[in-house]
């Protein structure tokens, strides 16, 4: 049963909804570079949150804020 083929006829044209959470205080990364990455979702729910690159580490409250926000339809 295992090796059975799965087909998933409208996998690659499914549109699941897209959150995207940009960090204010990342210098890791241009935020242009995230935005170019946002650009390529179809029409995400863009959220910014407090917190530098490592925020799981930093800023965890405000992380996870954002990302319960980010998650709700």
């Amino acid at each position: 049963m295992l090796a059975e083929p799965i087909f998933l006829p409208r996998f690659w044209t499914a549109q699941p909804p897209a959150s995207y959470v940009f960090l204010r205080d990342d210098n890791g990364v241009p935020a242009e570079f995230y935005r170019e990455m946002a650009d390529k979702l179809s029409e995400p729910r863009i959220v910014e949150s407090d917190g530098p690159h490592e925020a799981m580490l930093t800023h965890p409250e405000a992380l996870a804020s954002a990302l319960l926000t980010a998650a709700v339809d």
